[in-house]
C-alpha cells in the first residue's frame, strides 16, 4: 500500500508539473480569441476567421471562464499532492489530510462546473443555433465524482470527530 500512495503522490506532482507548464505555454500561445464565420459560397461551405467584434468579446468570456478553471484545477491538483503526501505519513483522519480531501473536492467540482458552462457555451454560440444547446446526462455523471468526493470527505470527518470522542470518553 505505502508503494502505491508513493506512486499516487509522485505522479500526481509530475502532472502538476507538466498540467502547470502545458497551461502556461497554451495560455501564452492563444492570443486574442476571434469568431469563427460559416459561410455558404455558391455551395461550398467555409468557415473563415473574422475580425474582433462582438463575437470575439464573447471569446474573451470563455476564454478568461477557461483560464480560472485552469488555475482551480492546478490548486486542486496540488491539495490532491498534499492529501496523498499526508496518506504517506499515515494520517489518513488527521484533521488536515480531511481539509485536503474537501478542497480537491471543492476544486475538482468547481473546474468540472466551469467546463461544462464553457463546452455548453461555446457550443452554443459558435456551433450550433443560439439556445439549441442541450444539457445531456453526460454532463451530470461529470458532476457525480466531484459530490462523491464531497461525501467521502464528510464521512472521514465525523469519523475522525467520533475517534475524538471515543478518546475523550475512555
Amino acid at each position: 500500500m505505502a508503494i502505491l500512495i508513493g506512486l499516487a503522490k509522485w505522479g500526481t506532482l509530475l502532472h502538476l508539473l507538466w498540467a502547470g507548464i502545458t497551461a502556461a505555454i497554451i495560455t501564452y500561445s492563444l492570443g486574442e480569441p476571434v469568431c469563427f464565420e460559416f459561410t455558404i459560397d455558391g455551395g461550398h461551405q467555409r468557415y473563415h476567421i473574422g475580425g474582433t467584434d462582438g463575437e470575439a468579446n464573447y471569446g474573451w468570456f470563455l476564454y478568461t471562464l477557461t483560464f480560472i478553471s485552469r488555475i482551480i484545477y492546478l490548486y486542486g491538483f496540488y491539495r490532491l499532492w498534499l492529501l496523498f503526501r499526508a496518506f504517506d505519513q499515515k494520517q489518513y483522519f488527521a484533521r488536515k489530510t480531511i481539509q485536503h480531501l474537501t478542497i480537491f473536492s471543492g476544486c475538482f467540482l468547481a473546474f468540472t462546473a466551469l467546463r461544462i458552462i464553457v463546452e455548453t457555451s461555446y457550443v452554443n454560440f459558435y456551433v450550433l443555433e443560439h439556445g439549441s444547446v442541450e444539457f445531456g446526462n453526460e454532463y451530470l455523471g461529470d458532476l457525480f465524482l466531484p459530490v462523491l468526493f464531497f461525501i467521502v470527505a464528510h464521512v472521514l470527518n465525523e469519523a475522525r470527530k467520533s475517534e475524538e470522542e471515543m478518546e475523550n470518553y475512555f
